[in-house]
């Protein structure tokens, strides 16, 4: 299932790194955005391994696919 969200970029979580256990190092970050529109939701979107900027104000639009077992 493909979802896809747009909104302003409303907070940046510090970023967090560490190492798999095959060695691996690892980085992740959360930014959390909000939607327009008379009741504004919002989402806490969780990066890992890329090197994506955000600023908060920012409007991003946001594209993932969900997969569950």
């Amino acid at each position: 299932m493909n979802i896809e969200l747009q909104g302003r970029v409303i907070n940046i979580l510090p970023a967090k790194t560490g190492t798999a256990k095959n060695g691996n190092a690892w980085k992740s970050q959360v930014f959390v955005i909000e939607s327009d529109g008379n009741y504004p939701k919002k989402a806490a979107i969780e990066i890992f391994n890329d090197k994506i900027s955000v600023a908060i104000g920012q409007i991003v639009k946001v594209s993932c696919n969900i997969d569950a077992n």
